[in-house]
């Protein structure tokens, strides 16, 4: 069976002439090139058999589709980088998301921002199921206690008219 990392490695060698180079381009040293099963290169360079050649080719297919796939896998980590679900109750979404909102869209102009609505004693929930990436709660009375996990950070304080 054809390892897919040596086809690589034989594209690798292909293309930068060398066992040291294409170990430089793995960011491997030549020494463990050669421990995954590869030949160690005459000082002048390493030339590749009909063999080898053949290898390489498909070597070079699978260092494109590597490649590829990396560079995918970075665009969506970046996009999922930028997915927020905000969790709130009426009374901030009339008064406190709006002014947030607006700043987070000019700074980060791509974010795909989710707001739902969340009754207050909840939104600790929503966070610790992973359905929420943070939330805006009301507490009257008694102050927060979210579990260790989660970090709160006050707003803002309302009296009541009655203890004013």
């Amino acid at each position: 069976m054809v390892n897919p990392g040596r086809l690589r490695l034989l594209a690798l060698i292909e293309r930068h002439g060398s066992l040291t180079a294409a170990a430089h381009a793995l960011r491997l040293t030549p020494a463990a090139v050669t421990q995954q099963g590869a030949r160690a290169e005459r000082p002048r360079g390493a030339t590749l058999t009909a063999a080898g050649a053949l290898l390489a080719s498909h070597g070079r297919t699978v260092e494109e589709a590597s490649d590829k796939a990396e560079a995918e896998l970075a665009a969506l980590l970046g996009h999922l980088a930028l997915r927020l679900w905000i969790g709130r109750f009426q009374a901030a979404a009339l008064h406190l998301l709006p002014p947030a909102l607006t700043a987070l869209r000019h700074r980060h102009p791509d974010a795909d921002v989710s707001v739902v609505d969340v009754a207050s004693g909840r939104g600790a929930d929503g966070i610790s199921a992973g359905r929420l990436d943070l939330t805006v709660v009301a507490s009257r009375g008694t102050p927060l206690a979210p579990p260790p996990h989660i970090r709160a950070h006050p707003l803002l304080l309302v009296r009541d008219r009655e203890t004013q």
